[in-house]
């Protein structure tokens, strides 16, 4: 995370917030979704937890991180 940023409910700023993610925290990313308003969010579970939610792209750094260790990387659609 670049910054703290909240979790969101749906992939758009002004929906509802599920928690708020500390800079430093990882997201295991499961899909992307490009939005209305042209930004790609991504559905995810936050590292160390149950939590899952929306975070747009923007708010990331670049890097990926392998959930299962299975060593694949998957960019699929939501």
């Amino acid at each position: 995370m670049l910054g703290t940023y909240n979790l969101k409910v749906a992939p758009y700023s002004h929906c509802g917030n599920v928690m708020s993610v500390a800079q430093g925290s990882e997201i295991y990313y499961h899909c992307f979704f490009f939005n209305d308003y042209d930004k790609w969010w991504v559905y995810g579970r936050v590292k160390g937890t149950s939590t899952y939610g929306w975070m747009s792209w923007d708010n990331l750094r670049d890097t990926y991180l392998d959930d299962n260790g299975d060593g694949y990387y998957d960019d699929r659609d939501c």
